[in-house]
């Protein structure tokens, strides 16, 4: 495919159709969608790599996806690329070596859920640590942010399939706080983005959202699950609003996983975490661990346009 938008070739009047479907958003929310929905399709080529990196946004959180086939030398199943190597080959030297600083935490989890095997690489938070920066709708560059990498394998030893392939799956990953209903508190509100590459058979995903460092006091988790719409998210883990723990749903009909992000308390910002979630309370009628709107979340955020573009349409320790 020769270099083209995809995306841009949308007129604000289709897009604004689009937006239609999407009931129950505030003007904000709305708003930030369509300042973040233009982004560019692109293909290289050399002798030594082949890369197709494909975009899409998410709704609330506008989340950034792209796939990367990289052609190099075959690797063993189990070794994996480091976190800072997946971060160089997503072509940012930034985060590269912020995984390689003081504030990264290895963690090498895995999980087996499924037809796949999820493995928590390694997770790093901090201000101005990529070099590309994530905007919001008013043009305020959201600095502060944690980046997670996650890899992922086929049980029967096959090599994740690409985009383009019949029998891909997309995943979504989404940071959770214990205490909170996953409703609210997910991908979307913490303004979560990710960029996904398979490399020798192996998918490599970094993902992005509001630094969740503040919340070390009341525990946080990371989930992932196969499928892109808030309903598979929603389905794929159980909250128990007795004791606020979150916990992989046994009975998702797909791959799902859950890990506790070992952050130290001291780490923890009471005063800004209260802020957070009166942000969210204020723009989508959150109350605190319940559903204010019943309907909200009624209807898939993520609507497939193309055969690459998606528009909006662990175990857990402490168990329910």
């Amino acid at each position: 495919m020769s270099e083209k938008d995809l995306i841009s070739e949308l007129s604000e009047a289709q897009l604004d159709e689009l937006l239609m479907y999407i009931p129950d958003f505030s003007e904000q929310n709305l708003a930030n969608i369509k300042a973040r929905s233009f982004e560019k399709i692109k293909h290289k080529e050399n002798p030594a790599m082949k890369k197709s990196i494909f975009r899409r946004f998410g709704t609330i959180a506008a989340a950034a996806l792209a796939i990367m086939a990289v052609t190099t030398t075959v690797l063993a199943a189990w070794h994996f690329l480091s976190p800072s190597e997946v971060a160089n080959r997503a072509g940012n030297i930034a985060l590269s070596a912020a995984f390689e600083g003081e504030n990264a935490i290895n963690i090498n989890q895995s999980i087996t859920s499924g037809n796949h095997t999820f493995t928590l690489l390694a997770i790093v938070s901090g201000k101005d640590i990529t070099d590309h920066p994530i905007y919001n709708s008013t043009g305020e560059i959201l600095s502060d942010r944690t980046y997670t990498v996650l890899a992922i394998q086929s049980v029967d030893g096959s090599p994740m399939p690409l985009p383009m392939d019949v029998e891909y799956q997309p995943f979504a990953v989404s940071p959770f706080i214990r205490g909170e209903n996953p409703r609210f508190i997910n991908a979307f509100t913490m303004d979560a983005g990710s960029i996904s590459m398979v490399i020798d058979g192996v998918m490599y995903m970094i993902t992005d959202f509001t630094n969740v460092t503040m919340f070390a006091e009341h525990g946080v988790y990371l989930g992932i699950n196969a499928g892109l719409m808030i309903g598979d998210i929603l389905d794929a883990f159980n909250f128990n609003e007795q004791t606020g723990a979150i916990a992989a749903n046994p009975n998702f009909d797909a791959s799902n996983a859950l890990f506790h992000l070992p952050f130290d308390t001291s780490l923890a910002d009471p005063e800004r975490s209260v802020g957070i979630l009166a942000a969210i309370q204020a723009e989508n009628g959150y109350n605190g661990g319940t559903l204010a709107n019943s309907d909200m979340f009624g209807s898939p955020l993520f609507y497939e346009v193309s055969p690459t573009t998606y528009w909006p349409g662990n175990s857990a320790e402490d168990g329910l």
